[in-house]
């Protein structure tokens, strides 16, 4: 109470002043004249009621866990998010007896293939596709599985076909096939992808390397001659394959990382016995594509909170097939063909015809740089977050409680307590020159005249 002249308002109570300016009139007064009269000063209200304060304390507790829990602990607000440049090259290696022969040498010696065991090479197999000019099995050396070193796509051979052509004259066949003989490529699952990464602002030789199966379990790859940093921080992760020669490989250094054709497949869930789509013939036939996605980061919030804390550097390797991108067999991109004149005079010549395991590699990813200014940033964002609570509770739930008849009071508490408003400057003066009396006087008269009738409509409301 201001003027303490209000019977049975408790002590303390500092009720709100109304609107109505008490049937004085101000000269010159129109509808827009608060546009130029009404000036606001803060000031603070304390309502003291549990219906208030406990859901703004609940609604401030979950800003808090937003702000501390998602924002600073999960997304590491504290960490400038900065794309990973660069690309991969890639390349198509057997199996060797000697693991020192080196890229100089071209004539490393691959482990011996056993084509009796394979199934695909067995007769039973072959004889299902005499009528596509399939004759049996063959081996191949690395320079035959596929194109030398190449940048975000490699290939390896699982079907060769060879063709003996003759030129034409005339008509609209230029050359005409004069002999066809297919041959699966046998232990091409043996055969392995190596992948050189070049990147520009990212340290791989620094980062643990994982492959990604296709129900979405993480393996880590192996390292190779212990040429691996964090490997012991990722011990309980269990691995891909093997650092050794064959189809398990799965392994990673410094420098390279290699997967052999056998468990890229098994990683992607493809099978070359599959027939594919509208053909009617073994994937190993026709050949089929790969995606394989390699996402580098050293901001993943699991890793960055496992002990010890700090950002740890990785990168995953995620495969899957490409599918529906082949409408008819021998008329794919999954294939390739050279050709050699056999004589003299061009009328012959010899196409060589390679179908197999397209892999497209695409790098990406992201890498955190501390900012302070960043982290500042996300603060000022985060306690300006807090006041949210306050403007649900004051134009929310304050309302809400309205239509509640067992918490109406706490509306009528909310709306005669949460602030104030003055009378018109003219009004006082006129209060001042009428009473004959002072500033404060005359003030304390006009405010506790007022008091009285919010005082009343704050009861009628609860009797309502």
């Amino acid at each position: 109470m201001r003027d303490g002249s209000m019977v049975g308002m408790p002590t303390g109570m500092m009720p709100r002043s109304s609107s109505a300016d008490d049937g004085v009139v101000v000269q010159g007064s129109s509808k827009w004249d608060f546009l130029f009269t009404d000036y606001t000063t803060p000031k603070v209200s304390v309502l003291r009621s549990p219906w208030l304060r406990t859901p703004e304390l609940l609604l401030q507790l979950l800003v808090v866990a937003y702000i501390v829990g998602f924002r600073l602990c999960w997304c590491l607000s504290f960490f400038v998010p900065e794309e990973v440049i660069g690309h991969i090259t890639t390349e198509v290696r057997p199996s060797v007896v000697d693991t020192e022969c080196n890229d100089i040498n071209v004539d490393c010696i691959s482990l011996e293939v056993d084509m009796a065991s394979y199934a695909y090479c067995h007769k039973d197999s072959i004889a299902q596709l005499e009528n596509f000019n399939v004759t049996g099995c063959t081996k191949v050396d690395y320079l035959d599985a596929g194109p030398a070193q190449s940048i975000g796509s490699a290939f390896v051979t699982t079907m060769m076909s060879e063709y003996r052509q003759n030129w034409t004259e005339g008509g609209g066949r230029i050359w005409s096939n004069d002999y066809i003989d297919r041959k699966f490529v046998a232990g091409i699952d043996q055969y392995r992808f190596w992948m050189r990464p070049a990147l520009l602002n990212f340290d791989h030789r620094g980062a643990a390397a994982f492959l990604r199966h296709h129900n979405g379990t993480l393996f880590r790859m192996p390292c190779y001659r212990d040429q691996c940093a964090h490997e012991e921080m990722f011990t309980d992760v269990p691995t891909c394959g093997t650092a050794d020669q064959g189809s398990e490989v799965c392994a990673s250094t410094n420098v390279v990382d290699e997967i052999s054709v056998r468990k890229l497949l098994e990683f992607a869930n493809v099978s070359l016995e599959d027939v594919h789509e509208g053909n009617g013939v073994p994937k190993r036939y026709v050949g089929t594509a790969l995606a394989l996605s390699v996402e580098y980061t050293d901001m993943d919030p699991w890793d960055f909170w496992r002990w010890p804390f700090g950002r740890k550097a990785k990168y995953i390797y995620s495969v899957q097939e490409l599918k529906n991108t082949q409408s008819k067999y021998n008329n794919t991109r999954y294939q390739f063909s050279q050709h050699y004149r056999s004589n003299h005079d061009g009328t012959k010549r010899r196409v060589d015809h390679h179908a197999g395991v397209l892999v497209l590699i695409s790098p990406h990813g992201h890498f955190g740089t501390f900012s302070m200014a960043h982290f500042f940033i996300t603060l000022t964002v985060s306690v300006a977050m807090l006041q949210v609570a306050k403007i649900f509770v004051n134009s929310i739930l304050a309302r809400v409680y309205s239509f509640i008849p067992g918490v109406r009071h706490v509306h009528a508490m909310h709306w005669y307590y949460s602030g104030d408003r003055s009378p018109h400057d003219q009004q006082l003066l006129q209060q001042m020159k009428e009473g004959n009396a002072g500033s404060a006087e005359a003030l304390l008269e006009l405010d506790g005249r007022e008091d009285k009738n919010k005082a009343k409509q704050m009861a009628k409301s609860l009797l309502e």
